[in-house]
């Protein structure tokens, strides 16, 4: 059995390598293009690119990004400004997921006093919503209601998690079977 999941990690590892490197494979034009025709123009096509990308990789890749951002000490300013957008600005998922999610975790939740409302954050792994929640009445026969917060993980968020740690596994599985004693000393 344990060939199996040998077998299905090295796929999982082969598929997201392969879509990592078609979702950035763009950015080997727009870069150069960006840099040496110094228009703010290509510049602005090469940030918004990246970001897309970044988001439409995962969860694993914006947190990786936003710390990118926040490490003037390591990074460039103008590529930790350009990453910044990701603090607050996550790809929304669908309202139909957040209902399936909230149906799935206490079935007919309007009817158990739970009205979702709006958007107030979307980040890289789940969207949060303002709402209110109605409980029982007390000896009055007056309803208690209280504004609540609902956060609803993004759609495939374990999986895509579980993907890239996979990867990630792999190259310091790879890494560390490199004959360097730097490599090792890291402790990857």
């Amino acid at each position: 059995m344990s060939w199996l999941r040998t077998a299905w990690k090295g796929a999982l590892v082969a598929s997201r390598t392969t879509e990592v490197a078609l979702r950035l494979s763009p950015l080997a034009l727009l870069t150069p293009l960006a840099v040496l025709s110094q228009s703010t123009y290509w510049n602005d096509v090469a940030w918004r690119y990246t970001i897309s990308a970044v988001q439409a990789m995962g969860p694993v890749a914006v947190k990786f990004c936003q710390w990118v951002a926040t490490r003037r000490d390591i990074f460039p300013p103008h590529i930790c400004d350009g990453l910044a957008i990701l603090h607050d600005k996550g790809y929304p998922h669908s309202w139909d997921h957040t209902h399936e999610v909230l149906t799935e975790a206490f079935g007919d939740y309007e009817r158990r006093g739970l009205q979702v409302g709006e958007v107030i954050g979307c980040g890289s792994a789940a969207q949060v919503y303002k709402g209110t929640l109605t409980e029982g009445k007390d000896a009055k026969g007056v309803a208690s209601t209280r504004t609540v917060a609902i956060k609803v993980l993004h759609p495939k968020f374990s999986w895509s998690v579980e993907r890239d740690l996979a990867l990630m596994q792999s190259v310091e599985d790879f890494m560390h079977s490199l004959p360097s004693e730097t490599i090792r000393m890291i402790n990857l």
